[in-house]
């Protein structure tokens, strides 16, 4: 299960939708940027995986190669999808695991904090993001918020939060 926390909630909208038979003409715009985003992420999943973040050469530590980061930032911020905030916690996160990286002195085995996909915090992406079509999409509001709940598997949680710009605050795994 996916849940989107967001600033508003459950306005219907009629929006241009294209080809998209998955959207309802009447969700509201939180569920159009849920599916936008798996969407996108569809489409750039192959291009991201393919970025080195990790310098893994067999014998130094591995550390963070800042300029595949860089590539990897520049490709979230050319969405549109994802705040400052979002972007800003990205980067501290490849910097924590790059001071992490120099005092363990990983050398071997998958990299800590890199194990799993970094926005859907599973092994098993492409199975997500064929899967999410059929999820079923609901929205509640929650005191000053708005839950969108993406029902895919009982076993797997992401919350979602959207900014009052309609951006992706964070993503993080329950």
């Amino acid at each position: 299960m996916f849940i989107i926390v967001l600033n508003s909630c459950g306005q219907s909208v009629k929006p241009h939708i294209g080809n998209n038979t998955n959207i309802k003409i009447n969700d509201t715009f939180e569920i159009i940027i849920a599916h936008n985003f798996f969407k996108w992420y569809k489409k750039n999943y192959e291009a991201i995986s393919k970025i080195n973040m990790v310098k893994m050469n067999g014998t130094l530590p591995y550390s963070i190669n800042y300029e595949q980061v860089d590539i990897f930032i520049k490709i979230l911020k050319s969405s549109n999808l994802f705040s400052e905030n979002f972007l800003d916690d990205k980067r501290k996160y490849f910097k924590k695991y790059d001071e992490l990286f120099k005092k363990s002195q990983q050398n071997d085995g998958p990299a800590e904090g890199f194990e799993s996909d970094l926005f859907l915090y599973s092994q098993d992406v492409n199975e997500i993001l064929d899967g999410y079509k059929n999820s079923r999409f609901t929205t509640n509001k929650q005191n000053n918020n708005c839950l969108i709940e993406v029902e895919y598997k009982e076993s797997f949680d992401l919350i979602f939060t959207i900014n009052s710009q309609n951006q992706i605050e964070s993503i993080t795994s329950k």
